[in-house]
């Protein structure tokens, strides 16, 4: 939203906004993220930090149909895209070591 939120005249006093909005449970996680971890600084890497500290399984988010549309092109002052492919997946040598 951009700005205030107007409610129904008929709503009380002190009314918490999950029982206007129906919101069933949500949750606030803080994490301290330490500068020597650029891996964990993005939603997706705090998530696969949970994913294994929790053993559930992460899910990937698909970027094959990642596009960027602009018709203002004087607008943006840089943009930048990188895709890389054909990579896999393989423990590091620090955690082979730790294996066997």
């Amino acid at each position: 939203h951009d700005g205030i939120i107007e409610l129904p005249e008929t709503t009380a006093v002190g009314v918490p906004a999950k029982d206007i909005y129906k919101i069933e449970e949500d949750y606030v996680m803080e994490v301290d993220i330490t500068p020597n971890r650029a891996d964990a600084i993005s939603h997706f890497g705090v998530a696969r930090d949970l994913a294994a500290a929790l053993d559930l399984k992460l899910l990937k988010p698909s970027v094959d149909a990642f596009a960027v549309e602009s018709n203002k092109r004087n607008n943006n002052k840089r943009y930048n895209h990188k895709r890389i492919s054909g990579m896999a997946e393989k423990s590091s040598a620090r955690n082979r070591h730790k294996e066997h």
